[in-house]
């Protein structure tokens, strides 16, 4: 996802979190082959990352750990800040989401948080 997005907007800078050796060594190994210049990829826990300079948040995580996320970008996040998760819904002091439908193979969710 994260170089999907890099390639469509060319002049964003996109981090791509990833605690788990193996999925972090394919990413950079496929940011090289396609040759895109706008993302990295860090190997780190998503709730050891500060993310108070971040524009916008897509998290791609289970439900229970999307929630535990969410409510550490909600203290972090600066205004105007966007969160956008799939699948699950994030609870707490985050205002009713912008639910968006996919019909990609699947049927699937985005749910969009503004901050």
């Amino acid at each position: 996802m994260t170089r999907m997005i890099a390639k469509a907007i060319p002049s964003s800078h996109v981090t791509g979190l990833e605690l788990a050796n193996w999925p972090y060594k394919q990413s950079q190994f496929l940011k090289r082959l396609m040759g895109i210049k706008n993302v990295e990829y860090v190997q780190k826990d998503f709730f050891a990352h500060d993310y108070r300079n971040a524009d916008a948040v897509v998290m791609f995580l289970n439900g229970r750990i999307a929630e535990l996320l969410g409510e550490k970008l909600y203290t972090e996040l600066k205004a105007g800040g966007v969160v956008i998760t799939n699948e699950f819904e994030l609870r707490g002091q985050w205002p009713a989401p912008e639910h968006i439908t996919l019909y990609t193979p699947f049927k699937g969710n985005l749910f969009v948080y503004r901050r």
